[in-house]
């Protein structure tokens, strides 16, 4: 009998049966108990979305192990647990056979010679005969109608039906059972070929035998009694014993040389590993998942040490995809040998020697130890809470790379120093390096698995000299900042605490590579290559570099809950532009920058990333800015710069938009996402990320706010209301009237001038003559363009010129904004 992965199908031939043995209690599937009903119902779903005909590609539908007995005089398997779905795909088959007039080939396979069943119950003769006729008989199902009982109905008046069979409750279980899957697959025709395919069959099993791996029917026997299956831990950890002991034979163990290594590691997951994962079990009892999920990280660990790269893609796809394996998963998937044995023993003797939570670093300033471990037990996806993320994956290889080289020695003062040099290195890489992906996490692996070989006593001196470029995987902008900083910390062990302290801020996160080149270390190490300069010149190095640090925290504080520190009236933003243009890029967009946007963070502006354009320009306006900030006093500081006026020239992407922002905060509070679009000889303030959503002209919503602040002065026209937009086409603007019947002005921009249009009720010379250089559009409309910043002045010219006692003016009302 084949074991491994299965189909119904693949169980029968050459005179094979199946047989639910008598210690096997009745087909509980079929039970008509509200629970029973909910099963029967989830389980149907799955087994008709696995079967589904517009679904052809449907990935095989597994139903997890069948533990059974072979008996091969009898050529028979007696299923020990497994027997409630192997009934239950015993009945569709039957059902779909019947559908698709494959009854023939169905009949020619699970029937004996004798005219028999090939799936029968030893349990009462009743259910024995009922599999016997069901055998025999294909269901009309084109005539039974669609009645929800129909299927029974027919079943129970056919003349081959003894009616005594339902007293047997196995036998009433497949009649509800075959109403339920004529209810859930009449509709289904063509599912017969995908169900008993051999390449790639929609339904599957993985098929375990007791003898393969020696356990004895008693534990069965008592299971089933307390109704109760081997849990899939209980089998990997049988199967797992089994593997060791084939492959050590009757070596001795190392970690305790008077046992064999399968003695020992059976003795240690019924002690003292299941010891260690009681104590780290959070608010459940049952262990058992939290145990196959460390196996499964461990088997990754294992995967990147083999350097195998042209399967270690798919292996680390399939592993994280699935998070309680079984041994016939890490057997086919290649990593299963006596390396991965060792490596899992080395990591949970280890473990297993902590009293409390792993806390081998002393510190959680670049590696939470206990909060990663728990994700890896916990083994949620990276969006649920306490996720397992992608970078905690490699924080977890690179935390137990290190345990496999140094187990022995994890407390002494060295080993921990050099310990936390490997994570704190790692830790800024990963973190500073798009892993949003299985592929760049791969990358990473690889990476660390080579520079692993590194770590220990020379690690900082290795990264001094430039393995990082070697190893790869990471960005490699963080590489370079990762090498100064080496080199900085072997130059002088007084650089260690400055560095640690910003790389450990919440915000920058390792990422302090501006704070280098601000602080001048990036230009002057550059010029030889090494940090060779006198102990004088690097006392002033380090001031620079605490400096820079301080004016950096005033405007990005630690105990802030986002970054940067939230200033009245968006100073920081218009500090900013007052010293230049530091806006990034965002599709079609330029953003004002939101960390919410990783494309467009304050994060990419600071590091002046490579896809960013004229990044270093763009990053030395925060320089420039941070320079003239007294961290006792940032606000003032930012004030003052603002106060200074727009300095350079403020002619590109469009004339005068840095000064109108920095003049007007309001224009910046009108982004709600924080972007703007510069087109048509314009920019576009966005509420959101679009034109076709609300948005107004920058030079029209600024113009507004101006006359709004004046709208005192505007009689007899009432106060300006502002038209914002939605749509590409249209335009923003101000409509000014003086009643409903009197004169109304718009204000619109037209590629790079202002427009104002003046309509009055009747012709007026007298206006007509007021309003020199606008353009008489017929006796009472008039027109002219002017640039922007002559609009505001062109507006009151026309409120005095329509002032004439001639034109009935009302009261000048509130202004209001229409859209």
């Amino acid at each position: 009998m084949k074991t491994g992965s299965s189909s119904f199908r693949e169980l029968f031939g050459d005179g094979y049966r199946v047989e639910v043995p008598v210690i096997q209690r009745d087909y509980a599937q079929g039970r008509e108990d509200e629970h029973s009903r909910e099963v029967r119902r989830r389980f149907l779903d799955a087994l008709g979305e696995s079967l589904n005909a517009e679904a052809m590609e449907t990935v095989t539908l597994d139903l997890d192990f069948v533990y059974g007995r072979w008996k091969d005089a009898d050529r028979t398997l007696e299923p020990l647990d497994g027997q409630q779905r192997l009934t239950t795909l015993f009945l569709l088959h039957w059902y779909l056979a019947s559908l698709d007039n494959e009854f023939d080939e169905f009949r020619s396979w699970i029937t004996l010679p004798s005219g028999g069943s090939c799936f029968t119950y030893r349990t009462r003769p009743a259910a024995r005969e009922f599999f016997d006729a069901l055998v025999r008989q294909p269901a009309p199902l084109g005539t039974i109608g669609a009645k929800s009982t129909a299927l029974s109905d027919w079943v129970t008046d056919s003349v081959w039906f003894v009616r005594s069979w339902r007293r047997d409750p196995t036998v009433r279980g497949c009649l509800t059972m075959l109403d339920a899957i004529h209810g859930r697959f009449a509709a289904c025709k063509g599912g017969w070929l995908r169900l008993v395919s051999k390449e790639s069959p929609a339904i599957s099993f993985r098929l375990l035998l007791l003898e393969n791996f020696n356990l004895s029917d008693d534990l069965y026997v008592k299971m089933n009694a307390r109704g109760r299956a081997l849990t899939p831990f209980e089998v990997l950890k049988a199967e797992f014993e089994r593997f060791v002991g084939e492959a050590f034979a009757g070596e001795p163990c190392l970690h305790e040389p008077g046992m064999t290594w399968r003695d020992f590691v059976s003795r240690q997951f019924d002690i003292e590993w299941t010891d260690f994962l009681w104590k780290h079990r959070g608010t459940t009892t049952d262990i058992d998942p939290r145990f196959m999920h460390l196996i499964r990280a461990l088997a990754i660990v294992r995967c990147v040490n083999r350097k195998d790269d042209a399967s270690l893609p798919t292996q680390v796809d399939q592993l994280l995809a699935t998070a309680e394996p079984g041994l016939p998963f890490y057997e086919e998937l290649g990593c299963l040998d006596r390396a991965f044995i060792e490596h899992l023993v080395t990591i949970l003797e280890t473990l297993a020697k902590c009293k409390e939570a792993p806390n081998f670093l002393g510190r959680t300033s670049y590696m939470d130890e206990e909060g990663v471990f728990r994700r890896v037990l916990l083994a949620r996806g990276a969006n649920q809470e306490d996720g397992l993320t992608l970078i905690d994956w490699v924080m977890f290889y690179a935390w137990c790379s290190f345990l496999l080289r140094f187990s022995k020695d994890l407390g002494s003062d060295p080993v921990r120093t050099w310990f936390n040099d490997w994570i704190r290195v790692v830790r800024n890489l990963a973190n500073n390096s798009d892993i949003d992906r299985n592929e760049r996490l791969v990358a990473a692996l690889r990476g660390l698995g080579q520079l692993s070989q590194s770590c220990g006593p020379d690690f900082l001196s290795r990264v001094a000299g430039g393995a990082l470029d070697e190893s790869g995987g990471f960005n490699q902008q963080q590489q370079r900042e990762e090498r100064l900083k080496a080199r900085l910390i072997l130059r002088s062990s007084d650089w260690r605490p400055l560095i640690e302290k910003a790389e450990t801020h919440p915000y920058f996160r390792g990422d302090i590579e501006f704070l280098l080149r601000f602080s001048g270390l990036f230009d002057r190490a550059a010029q030889t290559e090494r940090c060779d300069w006198s102990d004088d010149e690097d006392s002033k190095l380090r001031q620079s570099f605490a400096e820079w640090y301080d004016r950096a925290r005033a405007v990005f504080p630690e105990g802030a809950k986002a970054w940067p520190a939230s200033f009245p009236n968006s100073l920081w933003e218009r500090a900013l532009l007052a010293t230049g243009d530091y806006l990034l890029p965002r599709g079609r967009n330029w953003s004002l920058l939101d960390d919410k946007d990783r494309d467009a963070s304050w994060k990419r502006l600071l590091r002046a990333d490579t896809r960013v354009p004229d990044r270093e320009a763009r990053r030395d306006v925060v320089r420039r800015v941070l320079a003239r900030i007294d961290p006792k006093d940032v606000v003032g500081s930012l004030r003052t710069v603002v106060a200074a006026g727009v300095q350079g020239v403020d002619t590109t992407p469009v004339p005068g938009f840095r000064s109108r922002l920095v003049a007007e905060p309001r224009l910046i509070e009108y982004c709600e996402r924080r972007m703007l679009r510069f087109e048509e000889d314009s920019a576009f303030l966005l509420a959101q990320t679009q034109r076709n959503g609300h948005h107004v002209d920058l030079y029209v919503y600024d113009l507004y706010l101006q006359l709004y602040a004046r709208r005192a002065e505007l009689a007899p026209f009432g106060g300006p209301a502002l038209v914002d937009q939605t749509g590409t086409y249209l335009k923003s603007q101000i409509v000014l009237r003086a009643s409903a019947s009197g004169p109304t002005l718009t204000v619109e921009k037209h590629g790079t001038a202002m427009r104002l249009s003046l309509q009055l009720p009747k012709a007026d010379p007298a206006v007509t003559a007021n309003l020199t250089g606008w353009t008489t559009e017929g006796e009472t409309s008039l027109s002219r363009s002017l640039p922007p910043d002559s609009a505001a002045a062109a507006v009151l010219d026309v409120v005095a010129a329509v002032r004439a006692p001639s034109i009935e003016h009302p009261d000048a009302n509130s202004g209001e904004t229409q859209g």
